[in-house]
Order: structure tokens, then C-alpha cells, then sequence
């Protein structure tokens, strides 16, 4: 979510309680969504078979690591060294966001288990596609009365993947908002999820 577009900037002062909702949310489940990779499709059914041990295991990191080597294919002799830093570098990658999954994540009040935390960690192409999904699944949640987030759950209410990432960055720049002399992002202004919240 670099590039910039042309869409105008909203105006702080102009939005409502219902703007994320109305903005973004309405808006995200009109768009297309994309396939998982091969690869995300290997490491979320190993995660998914996995469910109950992952979710109780002391270092979920660690168990991704085995999951990992579980779910590719390990090249032999002379290829095996770039293959090791390859999978060094996603291991790394996917920590990273699983670290600004479980940070972000506290903002709203469902409970999402590590599983979905981890495919979002897998999926995830930026840090604001995280809190593009996080904050569907605030909505999805409001919408079916659930705090609990679960793969089951997840899978229902992402049966075909996300939104494609070239219409979820469009999305993102559209609901930039100025706010004083700062251009924020409409789905940080944590004072907008109030409409989103599950109510018991």
C-alpha cells in the first residue's frame, strides 16, 4: 500500500459514527477476491489440520518453523543452502506480522485464536492490509454477534480468500482523512470502531 492515488481526502470533521462501516466495510464486500498462493494454501491447511495443537503449543513460532519445512519441498545438494536462507527470511517475515497481528488485534473486542492469527501473518502482503482484514472481521463479528474467531469461523467468513490487493490498496488510500494538520487513515481512528463494537 505505497502508491498513492488521486482520490480526494476526507475531512475529519465531515465523517460520521458509522464512517468505517459505511467507507470501507460496505465497500470491501462488493470487491473481487483473489486465490491463495500455493505455497498459502499448504501452510493454511497444515495450520487448520493442526488447529488444537498449534493453538496450545508454548512457542508458536517455533511449531511454524516445523510447519514450514513440513509444507515445502526441500530442494537437494547445491540448491539446499539459498532454500535454508529463503525459508529463514519467511520465517522472519511471518513473525513480524504475527507480532503486529497480535499487537493490532487488541484494538477491537473479538478474540482471534492463533491459527487465524497466523494465516493473516501468512497471507498478509502489507501492514495495512492486516488492519483492512482485522477490521472485517470486527464487522463480521458485530454481524453475527461472536466474539470468538476461530478458523472455522474465519474460513466462513473469507470463503474465497480476500479482496484482491490491488482493490484493497484503492480502498485504503480512499479512507485517508485529514485530522487537524495530520492525513491519517480512517481505519486508525480508533473513535470510528465504536459502531462496529459487539454490543453484549
Amino acid at each position: 500500500m505505497e502508491q498513492e492515488n488521486s482520490q480526494s481526502i476526507l475531512n475529519y470533521e465531515d465523517l460520521g459514527p458509522n464512517s468505517i462501516e459505511e467507507l470501507f466495510c460496505e465497500k470491501y464486500k462488493l470487491l473481487p477476491t483473489r486465490e491463495y498462493e500455493k505455497i498459502e494454501t499448504s501452510l493454511i491447511l497444515y495450520l487448520a489440520k493442526n488447529e488444537v495443537k498449534f493453538n496450545n503449543d508454548e512457542d508458536p513460532i517455533k511449531y511454524m518453523d516445523l510447519i514450514l519445512h513440513k509444507a515445502l519441498i526441500c530442494p537437494k545438494d547445491e540448491l539446499r543452502p539459498q532454500y535454508e536462507k529463503d525459508l529463514s527470511d519467511l520465517l522472519e517475515s511471518i513473525k513480524f506480522q504475527y507480532d503486529v497481528v497480535t499487537a493490532r488485534s487488541k484494538v477491537y473486542d473479538f478474540f482471534i485464536n492463533r491459527t487465524v492469527r497466523m494465516i493473516i501473518a501468512i497471507t498478509a502482503r502489507s501492514l495495512g492490509e492486516i488492519t483492512e482484514i482485522l477490521t472485517m472481521i470486527q464487522y463480521f463479528c458485530k454481524k453475527t454477534n461472536d466474539r470468538g474467531v476461530r478458523y472455522e469461523t474465519y474460513i466462513k467468513m473469507f470463503p474465497f480468500g480476500w479482496a484482491v490487493e490491488e482493490d484493497l490498496t484503492k480502498l485504503w488510500y480512499a479512507c485517508k482523512v485529514k485530522k487537524g494538520n495530520n492525513i491519517v487513515n480512517l481505519l486508525d481512528c480508533i473513535e470510528f470502531l465504536e459502531s462496529l463494537r459487539i454490543k453484549n
